[in-house]
């Protein structure tokens, strides 16, 4: 992948007229060369149901290996996981919107 980075040049203003922000013209910024994929949510998706698929085929070895109590709290501590890490999206959303983190 290609990419250059080059400075921030200018931020508009509120009347329109083109300033040089002191913070932002030392900011660099990221340019890629290549066009981003059109299929991220596709490609998301069907990567997440692998995932899931995985961990049901693993959890239903575990049932049929193991035992139900010991695939119940595979299940249990997978969800959970899955709930905390829902949870820390909310505090990256609070720490940018508090830190002003511009989109992009």
């Amino acid at each position: 992948k290609e990419s250059k980075v080059s400075p921030m040049s200018a931020t508009l203003s509120k009347d329109g007229e083109s300033t040089k922000n002191e913070l932002e013209s030392t900011l660099p910024t990221v340019i890629f060369e290549e066009e981003l994929p059109t299929d991220v949510y596709e490609r998301a998706i069907t990567r997440t149901l692998a995932w899931l698929s995985a961990t049901a085929i693993f959890g239903l070895g575990i049932w049929y290996l193991v035992g139900s109590k010991t695939a119940e709290e595979f299940f249990a501590g997978y969800l959970v996981e899955q709930s905390l890490s829902v949870d820390n999206l909310f505090v990256f959303l609070l720490l940018f919107d508090y830190f002003k983190v511009p989109l992009g």
